[in-house]
């Protein structure tokens, strides 16, 4: 997860540097793309780890809530893009995927449901 999250930071910096070097900026979704490659799997796991038994259906329900994001992304984008400078963008969605990869380290160290605490 954490070599998933480096993916898409450097990617996300890749495209505040790119300018208009389109090489550079297909470079930049390359590595982006590795990101969501390996992240994306990843994800299902730790759901399918922290979910107790009977309750996998609605912990991945719940993780399709996610693509809600997709759904009001034009607007959350349009208002950020008019508002501040380009690059902020990709700054502000650097800032969020670093955010969920600590929330997801956290997931990762919950032990696993029904398992004792190991004191």
């Amino acid at each position: 997860m954490t070599a998933g999250t480096l993916c898409f930071v450097i990617g996300l910096v890749g495209f505040i540097f790119s300018g208009n070097s389109l090489l550079l900026w297909g470079m930049s979704a390359a590595v982006f793309t590795v990101g969501e490659i390996i992240y994306a799997p990843g994800e299902y796991m730790l759901i399918d780890h922290i979910a107790p038994p009977g309750m996998k259906a609605s912990y991945f329900s719940a993780q399709s809530l996610g693509w809600l994001g997709a759904a009001i992304n034009p607007l959350v984008s349009g208002v950020v893009l008019t508002s501040l400078p380009p690059s902020s963008l990709f700054v502000i969605l650097a800032l969020v995927i670093i955010a969920a990869w600590v929330l997801m380290l956290k997931g990762i160290r919950a032990r696993p449901w029904g398992q004792p605490a190991l004191c």
